[in-house]
């Protein structure tokens, strides 16, 4: 997202008159009248000042308003009739999942088993919003200290924030904006305005589809269509709330633009997740588990593999074996050929500055956006590979001799978002984790997201949170009541 300006509208004005004014120059020039000339074009420039105005109350600031109104009545129902919205739309999705996997499949590339899965776990998630967020949300009581306010009784209200913008990319375009936002937010009583990706805008409006299918009332849940210049004017728009996944740079810009507008946000953005596999792990399930979410998606998940960190008793007969896998691994089309430039680059700039290919490396297709699943050796921190997010079929890989060296080196890294241990001793597990700099960790595991755990990220990968309680609560207004007890 480039940087975020807004147009004041007077100026808009200013520029329809001066256009009128030298309408009405050439005019008074022609007809060898001036002042006649003048007036002609003053006029023509007020109106056509006025109708430049009017054409830019866009999209966005219309569905704002009936977002705006429609929430205002849709705070008033009771939880059973959301959650039998919500129900509803998950009977739709088991419906409809083979035209939402085919839709999935035609935009962002991707193979059709997995967009089923996409589409299981949309399910399943509305469901348990609908089940959970009545407990979720339910008024909390405090408890005071009985010496200080024995007469007090107190409790925390979770009220909702109003309307919720959010911004989803094109990596999860269904399932993604169902539980990081659409689900929870509208159980808390508020309405949604989705900007999806262009490039995945078909998927995304599925949602909208289903939602209307299931009795949502109108402009509850509205999918706004669009670029770069959309996502702005809704961050900029009259919504009360932005949840945004995406980069880490445009996350920034929104921050800014929210801490401007008095929003509240929640971010998802970039990430660099590390595995650390230690000489006691299980080998071959490790292998499996590391490639499987170093490559699933054709690497273009937010909490995929990207970095690999191996013992060095084992990293030899770790590295072939890991090799003999990724080999069998058929290349994946990006969704999108700026993503293949990137990958495409970070390569480039590893091999020239010594990295050992293991595996892959290849360019196979320009045309279609094909690189070879990809197992490199980088013994470098400093290598776009190694320390920025890649988002394609590839895996760094390099051995530690001791856990402390693990440590540094996987929390020498801007992004802090998941990471996973491979290992059979638990007490050496949470040793690590516990030092790990990231908002997730996974023993034995990895990208692996609890309905009812949390999903957040540290440093620059992220502001805020989803899933759970604390990703329900994250989409309302806390208001603490206390009255005399009784």
């Amino acid at each position: 997202m480039k940087e975020i300006q807004k147009i004041p509208r007077g100026i808009l004005l200013i520029v329809g008159i001066l256009i009128g004014a030298l309408i009405g120059f050439v005019i008074g020039k022609t007809v060898g009248k001036m002042a006649l000339g003048m007036a002609i074009g003053a006029s023509i420039g007020i109106v056509l000042g006025l109708i430049i105005e009017t054409s830019l109350i866009s999209v966005v600031q219309k569905k704002v308003k009936i977002a705006k109104r429609v929430q205002k009545e849709w705070v008033k129902t009771s939880f059973e009739e959301r959650k039998r919205l919500l129900e509803k739309a998950a009977k739709l999705i088991a419906k409809y999942k083979d035209e939402i996997a085919k839709t999935i499949s035609e935009e962002m590339k991707k193979v059709k088993e997995e967009a089923l899965i996409d589409c299981q776990f949309a399910k399943e998630a509305l469901l348990f919003f609908a089940q959970k967020c009545p407990e979720y949300l339910a008024p909390e009581k405090i408890e005071h200290d009985p010496k200080k306010y024995s007469n007090r009784e107190t409790y925390l209200h979770f009220e909702p924030v109003g309307v919720v913008g959010t911004i989803k990319p094109w990596n999860f375009p269904f399932d993604l904006p169902i539980w990081s936002c659409v689900a929870p937010a509208i159980m808390a009583g508020n309405a949604v305005l989705l900007k999806p990706s262009p490039v995945t805008t078909k998927s995304s409006q599925w949602i909208e589809r289903i939602f209307k299918e299931a009795g949502a009332p109108e402009g509850l849940l509205q999918v706004i269509p669009g670029g770069d210049e959309t996502g702005r004017e809704l961050v900029l728009s009259d919504v009360d709330m932005i949840s945004f996944t995406g980069s880490t740079k445009s996350g920034k810009e929104i921050v800014i633009e929210c801490v401007r507008g008095g929003k509240k946000y929640v971010l998802e953005m970039g990430g660099k997740d590390v595995a650390i596999v230690l000489t006691d792990c299980d080998l071959e399930k490790t292998i499996e588990g590391i490639s499987l979410h170093g490559f699933i998606n054709n690497g273009q998940v937010c909490t995929g593999i990207e970095r690999v960190l191996v013992q060095r008793e084992i990293y030899n007969e770790f590295l072939g074996k890991l090799s003999k896998k990724v080999a069998t691994i058929p290349p994946a089309p990006f969704a999108l050929g700026m993503q293949f430039e990137i990958v495409k680059i970070q390569l480039k700039e590893a091999i020239d500055k010594g990295c050992k290919i293991i595996f892959g490396g290849r360019i196979l297709d320009e045309e279609k956006l094909l690189i070879e699943p990809t197992l490199i050796e980088c013994l470098e921190d400093n290598l776009a590979i190694w320390k920025e997010e890649t988002f394609g079929p590839v895996l760094a890989i390099r051995p530690f001799d001791n856990l402390e060296e693990a440590i540094k080196i996987a929390n020498n890294c801007r992004y802090g978002l998941g990471a996973s241990v491979w290992t059979k001793d638990k007490e050496k597990f949470m040793e690590i984790a516990k030092k790990l700099e990231v908002g997730m960790v996974w023993q034995n595991e990895a990208n692996l997201p609890f309905l009812e755990g949390i999903w957040i990220g540290w440093k620059d990968s992220g502001f805020g949170y989803s899933l759970g309680k604390y990703g329900t609560r994250a989409f309302t207004k806390i208001k603490q009541i206390s009255a005399i007890s009784s």
